[in-house]
């Protein structure tokens, strides 16, 4: 019996079509002998690690506060070889990845939350940064922007020529709605069943085109992803270096494995939320320190070594990982800085241009915002057209 049934249609829609990832996914089962590291000129991807809260910058900046704050010593710290003085957590990752970290100021100039996110991810636009560069680099990928796991940021919302944000909620039924054990005769049924369904509401798309946009693009994504030839794909191959045994995306673990499975299936832009990082009192880093050590490395490392040193498919990848948040912390109580020390560990990434903060969390005036940030990240993917304008890091890209 096909799984493809009228719940796991709905729950595809309902969490923005997120199945994509079976249709052009191989795992290491399928593809054992090609082999591809990651590369600055290859398929570029992008994945953005986002710390709900805030982003302390002794970890991109540590040589800020050496002996003086956040608890910053000679022996908690480490060198990346031409670059910035980083937390010494970074160094637990591979060296390809920790040869290639670089820091950069996101100067949004504001205090609380919302500006600071909105500062960093839209500037108060009505199409985020991080939707405009998912359409502006192009692919074959049904979903081109997803999150994995919910969360939300302000900013981080719109449509950009069909391409929206697609909230990955649940691994499993993602892949069974779209793929599963379907024929490619259900497929085509059920992609022609949701063209009639587009069709019906079309009058409805049409008097609330933006209230019903994340809808119709759900519509759209899933109806694309069901007329495309599906391959295999090993999901279950995936799990174990992350440590997960279910498909629930239900911690960060979970959610960087669907962020490799959606990167594999096209995806440009992936967004990972992690909440919990409005650190305030915690005057010596050792709260931030923690959870960095036991949360987001561990599952870094495994995303690392699977997409940059050892990929298991032939296809060379330009994958690039940000480190990011509201803002930095402030001094001296860990409170709230006026910009983003962001991290940025890609293949095209110039480490000898790192941006340092001062040693009390202030940023350079003549750096820019989220706009000059997401510039940079255009320059890194190798993006056309240059969708922001022209980089305004140029110290940051080779």
């Amino acid at each position: 019996m096909s799984k493809f049934n009228r719940r796991s249609f709905l729950k595809a829609v309902g969490i923005g079509a997120g199945a994509a990832v079976g249709t052009r996914l191989a795992g290491p089962g399928f593809m054992p002998d090609a082999m591809a590291q990651n590369s600055g000129a290859g398929k570029p991807a992008v994945l953005v690690i986002y710390l709900g809260g805030g982003y302390n910058a002794l970890f991109g900046s540590a040589a800020s506060f050496m002996n003086t704050a956040f608890g910053v010593t000679a022996g908690n710290t480490a060198q990346v070889p031409g670059g910035p003085l980083v937390d010494a957590s970074f160094n637990r990752l591979p060296k390809a990845a920790f040869d290639k970290i670089s820091t950069v100021q996101i100067n949004h100039r504001s205090s609380d939350h919302g500006g600071g996110q909105r500062g960093g991810q839209s500037e108060g636009g009505p199409v985020g940064f991080a939707i405009q560069l998912a359409s502006s680099m192009g692919g074959d990928g049904t979903i081109k922007m997803a999150t994995v796991g919910g969360g939300n940021v302000n900013g981080l919302a719109g449509t950009m020529n069909g391409t929206s944000i697609q909230n990955i909620g649940d691994a499993r039924s993602t892949i069974d709605a779209l793929k599963g054990n379907d024929t490619l005769a259900d497929r085509a049924i059920a992609a022609k069943a949701i063209e009639q369904s587009q069709a019906m509401s079309a009058g409805r798309f049409a008097a609330s085109p933006k209230g019903l946009t994340h809808l119709k693009d759900g519509y759209d994504t899933v109806r694309a992803t069901l007329t495309k030839t599906a391959t295999p794909y090993d999901y279950a191959a995936v799990l174990p270096g992350y440590g997960v045994t279910g498909t629930a995306i239900n911690n960060f673990n979970s959610k960087i494995a669907a962020a490799e499975l959606m990167i594999r299936a096209g995806a440009n832009v992936v967004y990972a939320i992690d909440g919990g990082w409005d650190t305030h009192g915690d005057r010596d880093g050792s709260n931030v320190r923690n959870m960095m050590n036991t949360r987001i490395i561990p599952p870094l490392i495994t995303f690392f070594n699977r997409m940059w040193v050892n990929n298991t498919e032939p296809v060379q990848r330009n994958v690039n990982v940000v480190i990011m948040g509201d803002f930095s912390r402030s001094l001296p109580g860990s409170d709230h800085a006026t910009g983003c020390a962001a991290t940025i560990i890609g293949a095209n990434v110039k480490v000898g241009g790192f941006q340092r903060v001062t040693n009390n969390v202030g940023f350079d005036p003549n750096r820019p915002s989220g706009r000059g940030f997401f510039s940079l990240l255009g320059a890194l993917t190798k993006t056309a057209g240059a969708p922001f304008g022209a980089n305004a890091h140029p110290d940051l890209a080779v």
